[in-house]
């Protein structure tokens, strides 16, 4: 009755310099709370300090604003199927509905599955790896003709198209890679195609075709040792031959 009272008559008090609410626990029982007519609570403030910020189902577009005159300093949304942060008006993280990102662990990891696109460049000074336990897998079976795939692969030399794609943030200078496409056409379990079209190359796994190409190269490299070895042996028995006819033609 007094939060009624107060919401009714507020356009008159807020001429004081002080306005508090005193809640009666410190517990996340008891609160201060915001409602619409659907008695959904859009607002919450507990006493232990939480606070709850909600959005119905329906509601696209920004969810939660901060704005400094024209300026967003922060902003959470959703556009075209997209949850989106940015901060200071630049778009920090956007991702699908259907993806789950930021999923925490119980020991405070943080996993992200599904798909992530991270724009700019960076280092690290740890160690990334990547699952391969065993018994994780299934179905494994040796890559065939990976010497001929790996030859059928083409790097090349390029550069960014920045300005027709400034979301991604890309570096300026000449870059080496491979093209996607080319890829694909080769090894396309290294290919990704996500919903906007755009596709990715799994680098870290071409490491295993390389592998494979370069045991095979060794192989075939390792035949032709035994074959240029047995034509040596060939050409030095056919040299004490002739030695040999030389030195009887010459002891008669």
């Amino acid at each position: 009755m007094l939060v009624t009272l107060f919401f009714l008559l507020s356009p008159f008090l807020l001429k004081a310099q002080d306005i508090q609410f005193k809640l009666s626990c410190s517990t996340s029982s008891c609160g201060f709370s915001v409602k619409n007519s659907a008695s959904d609570t859009l607002l919450k403030v507990s006493g232990n300090g939480l606070t709850l910020i909600r959005t119905v189902p329906s509601l696209t577009g920004s969810f939660f604003s901060v704005n400094r005159g024209n300026t967003w300093i922060f902003d959470v949304g959703n556009y075209s199927n997209r949850n989106f942060v940015s901060v200071n008006g630049s778009l920090v993280v956007t991702h699908l509905l259907t993806d789950s990102i930021g999923t925490p662990t119980v020991n405070g990891d943080l996993r992200i599955t599904q798909y992530l696109r991270l724009s700019g460049s960076g280092c690290y000074t740890g160690t990334w790896t990547q699952c391969s336990d065993i018994r994780l897998k299934k179905n494994v079976n040796r890559i065939d003709n990976a010497l001929n795939k790996i030859l059928n692969l083409q790097g090349v030399t390029y550069q960014w198209r920045k300005d027709e794609f400034p979301s991604y943030k890309f570096e300026t200078g000449e870059q080496i890679g491979l093209i996607a496409q080319e890829v694909e056409k080769v090894l396309p379990e290294l290919v990704r195609t996500e919903s906007d079209g755009i596709k990715s190359v799994n680098y870290s796994n071409l490491t295993a075709v390389i592998i494979e190409a370069m045991k095979q190269q060794q192989q075939i490299i390792d035949e032709q040792k035994k074959t240029i070895n047995k034509l040596e042996n060939k050409v030095a028995e056919q040299q004490k031959s002739i030695e040999l006819i030389l030195s009887e033609i010459k002891e008669k």
